[in-house]
């Protein structure tokens, strides 16, 4: 996840919870991202609005991926629906 993915969901939650969020940190491997990461929720916490999200693009076997993996959780929870059963053409 992205320092902006992190700040809209504490934003988020910011919003569920009336305000009252406690955030900690649980460590990691990648000191720079972990700052950055930190940064973008603290500024969230303080009222700063959130960066701008930008969507990502995915590498085919990652599509393929999550769709197996949605596919095998789908027969378990019913609110998993498949919208797409075979690769989009831009695939």
């Amino acid at each position: 996840m992205t320092p902006p993915c992190y700040s809209h969901m504490t934003r988020m939650l910011m919003n569920l919870a009336n305000g009252k969020v406690a955030v900690c940190l649980e460590g990691g491997y990648n000191f720079r991202s972990i700052s950055k990461s930190a940064l973008a929720v603290t500024r969230t916490l303080m009222g700063e609005p959130p960066d701008r999200l930008i969507a990502p693009s995915a590498s085919r076997p990652a599509v393929e991926t999550v769709r197996e993996v949605a596919m095998m959780h789908s027969r378990y929870w019913k609110c998993i629906c498949l919208l797409y059963t075979s690769p989009s053409p831009r695939d």
